[in-house]
């Protein structure tokens, strides 16, 4: 099997309570059985803020020679890819799922992200053109200040999606229990009943506390929550790849949890094989926060509220691949 892997760096926007992005470093990987078989992608690219390793530590690993096995135990067989890092591990499994991949008439809905934080009149006009594009399931950076605009935005945009859009609001940690009781004394009922959750809302917090149900982002094991109803959110590039997820999540749902595929700013290597996936295995009745492709400033992948095929590459993005500095494993 032949593996290479080239750094990139890609050019993003977006901002949250704690972190302004403008770039994206990873590492692409590549495989092939031979030189007349087609490359299949992963990506490998930590997001600083969340995930334990860094790019540099991908590259020593990837730099390993011990490593090479590994790889290609995981890419061929799906298995070992504990002994990597968790990027890493993300990248060769989403090899391993993309060359396994059978198409199916799984529909796929999108929650859409909208920038413009911390300026509600940007997030307005961006969350406009997400419910004029289709979109009906939105998601809202806020902080503490939330307190003064949050209301009134909600109410643009409902009254923009004809009172047909939900939203899910997401504070990086960045309220107190007051805040977040402020907050939510502010809100109408009306758009209270819109809200699905407030992710992440201060450091602590136990699900279930609040009028607004509240969601955990990154819940390393499922086991650590006692059984009952609530909203997991899994970023696979910084968790745990794909093939631990695939085996936990029959128990989660039996346990009554929703479980939502969210995006870690990858590229469309990285966004690409999360859709696929999140197709087959993930629960289809909720809408997955994976519509992040328009915030790389130099993609064509594109963001639709359905998806209802697998997706493939583009040319362009073919053609930025080939650019890049390949190296052997």
């Amino acid at each position: 099997m032949q593996i290479e892997y080239a750094p990139f760096c890609r050019q993003i926007s977006l901002k949250n309570a704690k972190t302004i992005f403008t770039e994206r470093q990873g590492i692409y990987l590549r495989a092939r059985n031979g030189a007349q078989s087609e490359w299949a992608y992963g990506e490998a690219a930590p997001l600083e803020g969340f995930s334990r390793e860094s790019v540099s530590d991908c590259l020593s690993e990837i730099s390993e020679p011990a490593t090479r096995d590994v790889l290609t135990e995981t890419i061929a067989r799906g298995t070992g890819g504990e002994r990597l890092l968790p990027s890493v591990r993300f990248a060769a499994e989403s090899i391993f799922f993309n060359v396994r991949h059978t198409e199916s008439k799984n529909r796929l809905k999108l929650s859409c992200l909208i920038g413009g934080f911390p300026d509600p009149e940007l997030q307005k006009a961006a969350g406009i053109k997400a419910i004029d594009h289709g979109f009906l399931n939105l998601k809202i950076k806020i902080d503490s200040n939330a307190l003064y605009w949050l209301d009134d935005l909600l109410s643009h945009l409902s009254a923009a999606g004809e009172n047909k859009v939900l939203f899910r609001l997401d504070a990086n940690g960045s309220l107190t229990t007051e805040t977040l009781a402020e907050i939510q004394n502010k809100i109408s009922t009306q758009n209270m009943a819109r809200i699905e959750y407030i992710e992440d809302p201060y450091s602590g917090f136990k699900a279930g506390q609040h009028k607004i149900p509240l969601a955990i982002d990154q819940g390393l094991e499922f086991g650590d929550f006692s059984s009952g109803s609530f909203t997991l959110i899994v970023k696979p590039m910084v968790q745990f790849g794909l093939i631990q997820l695939q085996k936990i999540l029959p128990e989660a749902h039996a346990r009554g949890m929703k479980i939502v595929f969210s995006s870690s700013l990858e590229t469309e290597i990285g966004l690409m094989a999360l859709r696929n996936f999140a197709r087959t295995f993930a629960n289809l009745e909720l809408a997955h926060g994976l519509a992040t492709a328009g915030l790389l400033a130099d993609s064509e992948m594109g963001d639709q509220p359905i998806i209802t095929k697998a997706e493939v590459l583009s040319e362009k993005t073919m053609v930025m691949l080939n650019k890049l500095n390949w190296r052997a494993i």
